[in-house]
């Protein structure tokens, strides 16, 4: 993609029409998030603002949409969850205008994130439940997963350990029979070691954490990762009861940060 793009940058800029510039610079967001783990960057975020500025010059109310959708998705990684719902809210009631179901899907699943990114149990369930039925209708597993994933997240918030356990392992599942590796397995993952931590299973819980660090996952945050990473070292080196003391202190940044 990069030796592409570099190819392809001149022409675009100088022969290309908006709805090109706006298409290739959404091409540029994607080798951007794949590369930097689906952390945001400036850079990033000002290609999706280009993009869009692009899409609504030319009318497409499709186009603009999605690039709406594209900008609130940005938004949420770099933690601006006002503006990632202000515009996945617009992208949601233009998608419902042009009967963009799939567009639906998408915007239903992240905002549902947002919920729980801002520690809102209700409304992350209520969300949760309307993605799971548009992510169904859409038959996309992905989100199918990401839906019982929030709801385990849910359950747990609740104290119900055994339904976010059952929620939890069906998100996974899921995201196991998608031909691509789905990079938002924490929020599956994340319940999943607490219920394991929970119910004294620590070989489960360091399993779950394992998985949640390899590289085609979300970058997390240095205040999640240090400790989980220090958990499996111990782990590794034969001192479990170290490794269960650094996957307990993970914990409380994980509860500020909407992951557990």
């Amino acid at each position: 993609m990069a030796e592409l793009i570099g190819k392809t940058w001149v022409a675009v800029e100088q022969y290309g029409t908006e709805a090109q510039r706006a298409a290739f610079c959404l091409s540029l967001t994607g080798i951007n998030l794949r590369r930097d783990r689906y952390m945001v960057s400036e850079e990033t975020l000002r290609y999706a603002r280009i993009a869009l500025a692009a899409y609504q010059k030319s009318g497409n109310l499709i186009k603009i949409g999605w690039a709406q959708y594209n900008l609130g998705f940005y938004y949420l990684w770099l933690g601006d969850l006002d503006e990632a719902e202000a515009q996945m809210q617009a992208a949601l009631a233009m998608a419902e205008q042009t009967g963009d179901v799939m567009a639906q899907s998408h915007c239903l699943t992240f905002l549902a994130i947002a919920k729980r990114k801002r520690g809102q149990v209700e409304e992350t369930r209520r969300s949760s439940e309307r993605s799971l039925q548009m992510a169904t209708a859409t038959q996309r597993p992905e989100y199918i997963g990401t839906a019982r994933a929030n709801l385990a997240w849910v359950a747990w918030r609740a104290g119900k350990l055994s339904e976010a356990q059952v929620l939890g392992r069906a998100a996974l599942e899921l995201w196991q029979q998608t031909p691509l590796v789905y990079p938002f397995q924490w929020t599956a993952l994340c319940p999943l070691i607490g219920v394991a931590l929970a119910q004294d299973q620590l070989s489960e819980a360091i399993a779950y954490a394992r998985a949640l660090l390899t590289p085609e996952q979300q970058r997390l945050p240095g205040s999640l990762a240090t400790p989980l990473e220090a958990a499996l070292h111990a782990w590794d080196s034969d001192q479990p009861d170290v490794a269960r003391t650094q996957l307990q202190q993970a914990t409380a940044p994980a509860q500020e940060l909407g992951y557990l």
